[in-house]
């Protein structure tokens, strides 16, 4: 049995089976066309939403405006979303895609997951390798990616990243932290014991944190 509730221009397909549309829909104020929520196969889900579609079986929108769900699928919520990998998810947010098998979009906007078992999230985001996890926040020149290697996690942002722990501070930032960002001028690599990696590729250590030389020493840089 089907259940259709809400809204006249929802529809299910004939042959479709324990389908159901929960509610939404709305009317077009423009020309006050009707824009329902669709499921096309069996074992299909929609909560509610409007221009909402599930493509295959057992796919699942919850809400949202223009998202659809394919094989075993979910999309939370958002606008714009689709996740048509077998059992991916897009948790919300705008015109994500999940296309990998068991893919990921945590949220924000214009990221896809392609990769089997892949994660993306942040905003322009290509997660395109398998097992890949990849949070991007760069604001232009390109989509954050898994540069071309599986199985890894990657976190690019336009000002880099800092870790943090141990009691708040008050300021937004904890105790101890280390930095890998350009907060502070000159030290790509930061640390509260001011300990250091300047801008030339020269480790500094504080010796009244560490007990060891003050000793500059040169770092090799990566391959």
């Amino acid at each position: 049995m089907n259940v259709i509730g809400g809204f006249v221009g929802n529809v299910i397909d004939a042959g479709a089976v324990a389908a159901t549309i929960a509610g939404g829909g709305i009317v077009r104020g423009s020309d006050n066309g009707l824009v329902g929520n669709h499921v096309a196969a069996s074992f299909g889900t929609i909560g509610g939403g409007a221009a909402n579609t599930v493509t295959t079986a057992a796919g699942t929108i919850a809400g949202g405006y223009g998202n659809a769900a394919g094989p075993e699928a979910a999309v939370s919520g958002g606008s714009g979303n689709t996740a048509s990998g077998s059992d991916s998810t897009v948790a919300g947010g705008l015109n994500n895609t999940a296309s990998g098998s068991y893919a990921f979009v945590a949220g924000g906007a214009i990221n896809t997951a392609s990769g089997n078992e892949s994660f993306a999230a942040g905003i322009n985001v290509l997660a395109d390798e398998p097992q890949c996890a990849v949070f991007g926040f760069f604001a232009s020149d390109g989509a954050a990616n898994c540069k071309g290697v599986g199985n890894i996690i990657r976190l690019m942002a336009n000002h880099g990243f800092s870790v943090d722990w141990g009691p708040a501070t008050g300021n937004g930032g904890g105790t101890w932290w280390v930095e890998i960002n350009d907060i502070t001028p000159c030290r790509p690599i930061n640390t509260y014991t001011n300990a250091y990696l300047s801008c030339s590729g020269v480790w500094t250590s504080n010796s009244a944190e560490t007990g060891r030389s003050t000793s500059p020493r040169s770092i090799r840089s990566r391959c």
